[in-house]
C-alpha cells in the first residue's frame, strides 16, 4: 500500500503488467466514469492507465460491454491432406500417443521411406 500511495503521490500511473483487468475492475471504472469522475482520477483510483480507463468508458457508452474481446484467430491447421490423414489414422490406432512419440515414429518411418 505504502508503494502505491507514493506512485499516486509521484504523479505515476500503477502498472497492471498488461494483464486483462477483471470484469469486477471494469464495472467499478465505468461506474465512476459515469458518475463524473475524470478519466484520469479513475486511472489512479483503481490503478489502471488512463488509455485503459478511456477504453472502458468508450466500451461502456457504445453499448458493446465490458466482457474482454476475443483475443486471437483463426489458426490454420499445419497439416493437411495425405500428412493430416495419417496423423489422424495413428491417434485413432493408439489414441494415448504422446507428441513427442508420434513424432519419433512418424520421423523414423519418413527415414526408411526415403
Amino acid at each position: 500500500m505504502l508503494r502505491l500511495s507514493f506512485k499516486i503521490i509521484a504523479g505515476e500511473q500503477a502498472s497492471n503488467d498488461g494483464a486483462t483487468c477483471s470484469l469486477d475492475l471494469r464495472q467499478r471504472v465505468a461506474d465512476a466514469l459515469a458518475g463524473g469522475m475524470t478519466v484520469r482520477a479513475a486511472a489512479l483510483r483503481f490503478g489502471i492507465s488512463a488509455a485503459t480507463a478511456v477504453r472502458i468508458g468508450q466500451r461502456e457508452r457504445s453499448g458493446r460491454g465490458l466482457a474482454p474481446a476475443k483475443m486471437g484467430g483463426h489458426v490454420k491447421p499445419m497439416l493437411r491432406g495425405a500428412a493430416a490423414d495419417e496423423v489422424h489414422r495413428r491417434l485413432a490406432a493408439k489414441p494415448d500417443w504422446m507428441v513427442r512419440a508420434l513424432a519419433a515414429d512418424l520421423g523414423s518411418e519418413h527415414q526408411r521411406n526415403r
